[in-house]
């Protein structure tokens, strides 16, 4: 189906054709060279195949393509930006490309619908500029070698343990993956978008609630308090998708013992690199990222739709 966007009765948007959607993939990721052009599409194209309400979206004048955009569905109830293009000055129709998404996305009951996109990336600034989107912070990406640092003693933390989230039943862990979220500064404009279950999907990225997550629960004299939530890779890599405590407890010296009982247990398991994310807003948590080791990648702005109501926030 084809639909007229300006006055030129030729500017067309329609959805693109399933035989064409590597093509299209290729126009939009322009720069990315071949191998991870190839990974990306073995990747991206399965999700778009699970998910046909999601088909990729282009605008074209005549035979000529202009824009195009698509989103893919992770897991957690959340929508990202996979990728959108525009040649130079057809950034408002790619913005219109985006628009469209998001209504789509609405009315399919996503909760979260976000874009993720480097803070170099000047071209694709310009559309999300010209969209129904704001930017609410930047994240930044770190990663730590673990062959490089040397074994750290366990810090003092007496009349603290911590516990498999395994022995937990996985509620307790979703309401208190949602208690850390009160007063975080970890990209709070995206908590209380989604449910508690929602976000623990989302971390555990389909993988099974049991004795192998490597998934961890601080506890005070047996009451849960804070969390690592850490995934694995292949080649060793693992990913600390959370770290979080609960508001009563910030500014003890927890939050550096608890990444740091993390570092350990990923050397213990064999693991030789450490990643993860931080809201760069975030100042006490990139400090104790930073006093680890830990290394910037790159940076992500994180762009939101206008219209998206965060009820904390709200509520403040």
């Amino acid at each position: 189906m084809r639909e007229t966007v300006s006055n030129n009765s030729s500017i067309e948007c329609c959805a693109v054709r399933p035989e064409t959607v590597g093509q299209v993939l290729r126009w939009i990721h322009v720069d990315l060279p071949e191998n991870d052009f190839a990974a990306l599409r073995s990747d991206v194209e399965p999700r778009l195949a699970a998910n046909p309400d999601l088909t990729p979206l282009q605008i074209v004048d005549g035979a000529s393509r202009i824009a195009a955009a698509y989103f893919i569905r992770l897991d957690g109830n959340v929508a990202t930006l996979g990728g959108v293009r525009a040649m130079s000055g057809y950034e408002m129709q790619a913005g219109f490309l985006l628009q469209k998404f998001q209504h789509l996305l609405k009315r399919t009951g996503i909760a979260q619908i976000q874009a993720l996109l480097d803070v170099d990336n000047l071209s694709s600034r310009m559309v999300m500029l010209n969209s129904p989107f704001r930017q609410v912070t930047t994240v930044r990406h770190l990663w730590l070698n673990l062959h490089n640092i040397s074994p750290t003693a366990e810090l003092p933390i007496a009349g603290y343990t911590f516990h498999p989230a395994s022995r937990f039943q996985r509620s307790e862990v979703e309401a208190l993956v949602e208690a850390t979220f009160i007063g975080s500064l970890d990209c709070p404009e995206v908590d209380g978008l989604r449910t508690g279950s929602d976000v623990v999907n989302g971390f555990l990225e389909s993988k099974a609630w049991d004795q192998s997550l490597p998934w961890w629960v601080l506890c005070d004299d047996h009451a849960p308090i804070g969390c690592a939530l850490v995934n694995t890779h292949p080649k060793g890599i693992f990913e600390f998708a959370y770290m979080g405590l609960i508001q009563s407890v910030r500014g003890r010296g927890l939050g550096r013992a608890v990444v740091d009982f993390a570092i350990r247990v990923c050397r213990t398991q064999g693991g030789s690199m450490v990643t993860t994310a931080v809201d760069t807003q975030n100042r006490p948590a990139v400090r104790i990222y930073e006093s680890l080791g830990f290394a910037a990648i790159r940076e992500l702005a994180v762009w939101l739709p206008k219209d998206a109501k965060n009820p904390q926030v709200a509520a403040a």
